[in-house]
C-alpha cells in the first residue's frame, strides 16, 4: 500500500494516507498499527517527558 509507505517514511500526513486509502484517520491509524508501522515517533527524552507528565 502507497500510502501506508508514505506515511511510514513521513511524506505523507495520517489524515492525506486515510483519504488516499478512502479511510478516515484514526481507521487508517488503526490499519498502520496492525500492519505493523509505528503511528508515533518519539525518541527518549520525549517520550521520558510523556511518563513523567503522568505522573
Amino acid at each position: 500500500m502507497l500510502a501506508l509507505k508514505l506515511f511510514e517514511v513521513g511524506r505523507l500526513s495520517s489524515g492525506k494516507a486515510g483519504k488516499l486509502c478512502s479511510m478516515g484517520r484514526v481507521e487508517f491509524l488503526l490499519a498502520a498499527g496492525r500492519a505493523g508501522v509505528p503511528v508515533v515517533a518519539l525518541d527518549g527524552d520525549e517520550l521520558s517527558a510523556e511518563f513523567d507528565a503522568n505522573d
